[in-house]
């Protein structure tokens, strides 16, 4: 060994510091749940600056989410309604009770059923389509950039799309759950003749009122931004590249389908379980 050798010390390993967890690396439900909350609440905080910076983004976002969805919507809706009503009358005939199938409609689409109905149907194709396309734009680095030129990407991505679903949403429910009633008119009144038209409206405006219609709306339009913010929060945070965003898009169907039915059995329950409501039921 030389004297060189003697002078140099002996190299010293650095502890290398370890990864940070990311959120979407967690395997905790609530640590999910709780960047969830913080996601939305990022998101509440943003509306104010998308209404003052992008109102036409917010329009735009809501002439695309009306125009691109409301025929799926619709369709789904109307084929929901004819086979609800194709059922009860052949149940309600047997039993001698025909006059009164307008009070399925009433009571069961307007408390539970069609909301449920739309809140999938939202989710397959409106819920999807964001996360496929804030995903891609995540992977392909579109988010960072905004950043970068100090764009605020949360407002201008997700607030902009929650607050055109605040504008759509009810609007879109409301038309959904007309259509429904309308083909359980058509082929109850018009097809099978089994019920008058004047019998038919009779029952179907006996068993509901405005308190009924504004907690559906409430309710439809709830489930509906619920699945933006769901959507929006899976494809905002996709990573992995293609096969990311695919697998975002199916945990995201999967979290909203639950979501939908969750809802829709608390609200039925804090609207009508005390009070039914309705004239059998009082």
């Amino acid at each position: 060994m030389t004297a060189l050798d003697e002078t140099v010390p002996a190299p010293v390993a650095t502890p290398v510091p370890a990864p940070r967890q990311t959120p979407t690396s967690r395997n905790g439900v609530l640590d999910r749940l709780g960047h969830f909350i913080e996601f939305t609440l990022s998101v509440l905080r943003g509306m104010p600056v998308a209404l003052r910076l992008y109102p036409t983004e917010v329009l735009r976002h809501a002439s695309l989410l009306f125009r691109e969805n409301v025929v799926v919507v619709l369709g789904m809706l109307f084929v929901m309604g004819a086979v609800l009503g194709l059922t009860t009358t052949f149940l309600l005939e047997s039993i001698g009770i025909d006059s009164y199938i307008a009070a399925v409609s009433a009571i069961g689409g307007m408390r539970g059923i069609i909301q449920v109905v739309f809140g999938w149907v939202v989710a397959a194709k409106v819920g999807c389509g964001i996360v496929a396309e804030l995903g891609a734009m995540r992977i392909s680095e579109e988010i960072d950039a905004m950043e970068v030129m100090g764009i605020r990407s949360i407002p201008y991505l997700v607030s902009t799309r929650v607050l055109a679903g605040a504008l759509v949403m009810p609007l879109l429910f409301v038309t959904a759950m007309s259509v429904n009633f309308m083909a359980a008119y058509l082929f109850n009144v018009q097809l099978l003749g089994t019920v008058s038209s004047g019998g038919f409206s009779y029952v179907l405006y006996l068993f509901q009122n405005l308190r009924d219609f504004v907690l559906a709306t409430v309710w439809g339009t709830s489930i509906g931004l619920s699945i933006l913010l769901v959507s929006s929060y899976f494809g905002y945070h996709a990573k992995g590249g293609p096969v990311g965003v695919g697998r975002n898009t199916a945990q995201s169907m999967l979290v909203n389908l639950v979501l939908v039915s969750l809802v829709g059995m608390c609200l039925v329950q804090l609207f009508y379980g005390s009070n039914p409501n309705a004239p059998i039921g009082n």
